[in-house]
């Protein structure tokens, strides 16, 4: 009927395991007979599951968190033809979907680098899935200077 029936603190016992027994309890309410179940207030760190009577924990632990840096390394002379952008976009994906951006400059050092933190390492029990794209640069080519002689 939904009930509490009984209640009992369980630890470990001195072979480590840790049991309950409920007895004396009820077997018909008038003539309907009575279907206990158990369950347990929440466990810090933990998820129940129940297979019967039994009740199996299982710990759960808060994903680990992780920063992902890097670099963007330009392969174009020193910017020999001008046309580097000020600015470029890096998108950070997990599990191939878009999960953040940075805007990244040049520092003052003229590098060009970005972080991510606060990353959860897994997702379930799975490593997330990192890569980070960096949407491509429109080529512009400078017209290039002719001298028409005839």
């Amino acid at each position: 009927d939904g009930k509490k029936a009984d209640s009992k603190t369980v630890t470990a016992g001195s072979d480590g395991r840790w049991t309950y027994t409920f007895s004396g309890l009820k077997e018909y309410n008038g003539d309907k007979k009575i279907a206990y179940t158990v369950s347990e207030e929440a466990v810090d760190g933990y998820t129940a599951a129940y297979d019967g009577m039994n009740i199996v924990n299982r710990h759960v632990p808060e994903p680990e968190k992780i920063s992902v840096s890097g670099e963007k390394t330009w392969d174009d002379g020193n910017n020999q033809d001008g046309i580097r952008p000020a600015q470029i976009t890096v998108d950070l994906l997990a599990d191939g979907k878009k999960a953040d951006s940075r805007t990244v400059t040049a520092g003052s050092d003229g590098r060009w680098t970005y972080t991510f933190s606060g990353l959860d390492e897994y997702k379930g029990e799975k490593t997330a899935i990192r890569r980070l794209p960096i949407p491509s640069v429109r080529k512009r080519w400078p017209a290039i200077p002719r001298n028409i002689t005839e």
